[in-house]
């Protein structure tokens, strides 16, 4: 009897342990389950608020001022097809001066360069050298550090040389919308030039430039046979100039007041020998050949130096003359028709587009389109490039143009200062190398206390 009664007091106490738990879950399950689902929508709209963003970031930047904004965010997005830039530099913000109306073709690069020049932004730095010899390495101003987004990138996109890459510079990326580019080329005066004008932005192969000075110098009955077009397609600069490179050097001292270029180049002592490097500079790989050096040795006994000279002493003034390439037209037209060897014309030609007011087609442009010189190719922009006729800015709705300043040593957030300059980076010392060097190959953004020279090739072509 006390067994039984004992059974059911146990049996009556786990069935109001059960119920207890029961009622516990009725009355907290809801609300739990109402927290659990709030706390999934949140997850939710998270997740769509990420893709969202990711959204708009892949949007393709469509307008001028879309893109300078974005350039401003440094935000890695397609730009459209119909946007095309220019960079142009200057001692100061003032003296930039975007030349577009003055001379037959000036090149402007494509939406992939755009592209590019938006995932490195106002530049944070001004690039870092890899030393190419081992023994720089323990040099303090080699630390061979990287960081992507810098000025020397964003020059070397497009080609810069070097020798022309002013740390001090103040330089302006010009952002244009080619329909308006194309409506006023196509509308402008062409009496307001002694050329044909009227050429929108095209890519300039061979055949195309061909068929495109031919237009611009029509009245000059201006030909330049097929035959020369095939040897520039299918030989370098350096094969048809027998040019040798340049001899070129780096100083210790740069960045400073007496060195404000990562490059400068010196004679050479014959053609194969450069000069030993002066103390406080090292040599470095060069970067391109040297049109002007006095051991260009022609091309199978063809000669390239006097062809050149002879362009070069038309343009004297300082700025570009339409009047100018004119002249250079019509010695280039006399030159071709005096001639019948198919080397010869094509050396005529060439040095005629390598002067800069008529077009600054310079040593990288070579074989098809930019390809590498046969020495270096360093310098060849990784980017669609195209050329158009000039135009007055002053014509395009202020809506299809958008002009960016910004400072490649990237002081000051990479912008010009109130005064509209960029200032010269401080040389580091041996004890910020090694502090810099040992502590991380990474540079945070906005430091600045290491400016050495070249970002690698393969860095950029990454960029």
């Amino acid at each position: 009897m006390l067994t039984l009664v004992y059974t059911r007091n146990r049996l009556s106490t786990r069935r109001i342990f059960a119920l207890c738990v029961l009622c516990w879950l009725c009355l907290c399950y809801p609300a739990r389950a109402q927290r659990f689902s709030q706390s999934s929508n949140d997850t939710v709209a998270d997740r769509e608020d990420v893709e969202a963003v990711k959204e708009e970031q892949q949007l393709c930047v469509e307008t001028p001022q879309e893109f300078a904004v974005a350039f401003a965010n440094r935000e890695p997005r397609c730009v459209s097809r119909n946007l095309i830039g220019r960079v142009s530099g200057g001692s100061d913000a003032s003296s930039v001066y975007l030349q577009l109306n003055s001379k037959p073709a000036t090149f402007y690069s494509g939406n992939d360069a755009l592209e590019q020049y938006l995932r490195t932004g106002y530049p944070q730095s001004f690039g870092y050298f890899t030393p190419s010899r081992a023994a720089t390495i323990s040099q303090p101003n080699f630390p061979g550090l990287v960081n992507l987004s810098n000025g020397y990138g964003l020059l070397q996109t497009i080609g810069y040389d070097p020798e022309y890459i002013e740390i001090d510079g103040v330089y302006v990326l010009s952002v244009f919308d080619v329909r308006a580019v194309n409506d006023v080329v196509s509308a402008q005066n062409a009496s307001a030039y002694p050329f044909n004008a009227d050429i929108g932005p095209i890519q300039p192969t061979w055949d195309a430039l061909k068929e495109y000075y031919e237009w611009v110098y029509d009245d000059l009955d201006l030909v330049i046979p097929e035959d020369a077009i095939e040897i520039l397609k299918n030989t370098t600069f350096m094969t048809l100039t027998g040019c040798p490179s340049r001899c070129a050097y780096t100083s210790l001292n740069f960045p400073s007041e007496n060195m404000t270029t990562p490059i400068f180049s010196r004679d050479r002592e014959d053609y194969r020998t450069c000069p030993v490097a002066e103390e406080g500079t090292i040599q470095v790989t060069p970067t391109a050949p040297d049109q002007d050096s006095v051991f260009c040795q022609g091309y199978k006994g063809r000669e390239w130096r006097p062809k050149a000279a002879t362009f070069s002493a038309v343009f004297t003034a300082k700025y570009c003359e339409p009047d100018q390439s004119v002249k250079a037209a019509e010695i280039l037209r006399g030159a071709l028709q005096n001639s019948t060897d198919s080397i010869d014309q094509a050396q005529w030609f060439r040095a005629f587009l390598v002067q800069s007011c008529v077009g600054n087609f310079a040593n990288l442009f070579s074989g098809n389109g930019f390809t590498y010189t046969g020495d270096s190719g360093l310098l060849s922009p990784t980017i669609t490039e195209y050329i158009a006729s000039p135009f007055n800015v002053s014509d395009l709705p202020s809506d299809a143009t958008e002009n960016i300043y910004f400072c490649i040593n990237g002081l000051n957030g990479g912008k010009p200062d109130a005064n509209g300059t960029c200032q010269i980076p401080r040389i580091p010392q041996r004890e910020d190398a090694i502090s810099s060097n040992a502590s991380s190959d990474v540079v945070s953004p906005g430091d600045s206390n290491i400016f050495s020279l070249i970002l690698a090739s393969s860095l950029v072509a990454f960029m």
